[in-house]
């Protein structure tokens, strides 16, 4: 669960139990991103879909190369490997 909150930026209890003490429900509060992020993510938007495929696969080997886990939670996989993106 510790995991999962992380992913989603909220408290581990708002996951275990959905809301404060006096039972009403917050929303998650939303990742906050840099300028430079939003404008690789506009960026990217902008790219057919096959460009798309490839920045999203050299991504994973980079993160590979780091030992990093991708967004999925799973290590990332090679670029041998097709693999579906969310």
């Amino acid at each position: 669960m510790r995991t999962l909150a992380e992913w989603l930026h909220v408290p581990i209890d708002w996951l275990r139990f959905g809301g404060d003490e006096n039972g009403s429900v917050t929303a998650p509060p939303s990742p906050v991103f840099k300028s430079a992020e939003l404008k690789l993510i506009s960026d990217l938007q902008l790219l057919d879909d096959h460009h798309q495929m490839m920045v999203r696969e050299f991504i994973r080997i980079l993160l590979h190369a780091n030992g990093r886990r991708g967004t999925n939670g799973a290590m990332t996989e090679t670029a041998s490997q097709n693999v579906a993106v969310n």
